[in-house]
């Protein structure tokens, strides 16, 4: 039986106590809070379970024409890369696609971050989204087509480049029908391992309400996202790459982690 990577899931311990996250810098995890939380490293512990749906141990994944694997890297990391025709897709979502451990509330700081890098194979076909999101099953998660937020109509906070429309990074919260897409300085660069993360502080104003967004570890202030655009719903981490021409796209994950405040 595969084993879990570094769950540290439905324990009541103090985040600075545990060993997997103290190497986080303190900006992204307070030294001292009842929390629970994810680290998955994708290293050795990783199986796939066939060439037709292959999988993560803990993550659904589904994909069209697009290939899972384990990256040939230092530490190891999860590969997905795409098929050659245009809208492939791959992605994946921490859990079994309807039920989400991280749900944002008044009082529950949410810490997010993700280490990863991608191609860009072709001109104008790229399209990626990670972050934390409502689960969706296997519905895809990036919409076909050109479109500037290539994000599917569920809850969501994340970070997402469409380069048909634009060579930048966005952030996005979404709660209902209220979108807060907000465009960053950042260019997405190819085959550069780079960290993204942001840092729920609450859902309404009095606390205050709003997500600070981080790239290499620095807050981006352009990326924050109001109250009004959190979600107040369970969410899970997910990563979503989609080719938008005929072109072979690829992204590597090294580590995907995420806390929150009991």
């Amino acid at each position: 039986m595969a084993k879990k990577t570094d769950y540290i899931d439905a324990q009541r311990q103090r985040v600075g106590n545990v060993p997997n996250w103290g190497r986080v810098p303190a900006i992204l995890t307070p030294g001292t809070m009842e929390a629970f939380g994810i680290f998955e490293k994708f290293g050795f512990n990783y199986i796939l379970a066939d060439a037709a749906e292959p999988s993560v141990p803990g993550w659904l994944c589904a994909n069209t024409a697009t290939v899972l694997s384990m990256a040939d890297l230092s530490g190891g990391a999860v590969l997905l890369t795409t098929g050659v025709t245009i809208e492939d897709t791959g992605q994946m979502q921490l859990g079994d696609g309807v039920g989400g451990a991280f749900w944002p509330a008044a009082t529950k700081e949410i810490f997010y971050e993700t280490r990863l890098k991608h191609t860009i194979a072709g001109t104008n076909v790229l399209k990626l989204a990670f972050g934390l999101i409502d689960p969706c099953g296997v519905t895809e998660i990036c919409v076909d087509g050109n479109t500037r937020a290539p994000i599917t109509a569920v809850d969501h906070l994340c970070f997402l480049t469409d380069i048909d429309t634009g060579n930048a990074w966005q952030f996005e919260g979404r709660k209902g029908g209220v979108t807060d897409l907000n465009a960053l300085t950042q260019t997405p660069e190819s085959l550069v391992f780079h960290t993204y993360g942001f840092h729920v502080y609450g859902t309404t104003t009095a606390l205050p309400g709003f997500c600070d967004v981080y790239y290499d570890r620095a807050i981006i202030a352009a990326g924050q996202v109001l109250h009004t655009s959190i979600p107040v719903t369970g969410l899970t981490p997910f990563l979503c790459i989609k080719t938008g021409g005929a072109f072979i796209e690829a992204v590597y994950v090294d580590y995907t982690m995420c806390v929150e405040l009991r």
